[in-house]
């Protein structure tokens, strides 16, 4: 997943979780990071995954996204984060 903020007015994201839901709504499992930027990029193992859900759990003023992209990556390439609960 790759995260961008817009930052005309500043950083603004502190804290956000990424919910992975599976085809029958069920939680699969949750991602937790901090600050955003302006490109934040996380990865985790691959799953079947039909919807997902981004909270920003704190912030300094309003966030405004720019973009949100999912990519399937080569295993191999994939981090072991602590932020990552999958």
């Amino acid at each position: 997943i790759v995260l961008m903020e817009n930052l005309k007015n500043g950083q603004s994201c502190s804290q956000f979780s990424i919910t992975f839901y599976d085809k029958n709504n069920l939680e699969i499992s949750t991602i937790k990071g901090t600050t955003i930027g302006a490109k934040r990029i996380l990865t985790f193992p691959t799953a079947a995954i039909s919807k997902i859900k981004l909270a920003i759990t704190e912030q300094k003023a309003s966030v405004e996204l720019e973009r949100i992209s999912l990519y399937q990556i080569d295993e191999n390439l994939i981090e072991k984060n602590k932020e990552s609960q999958m």
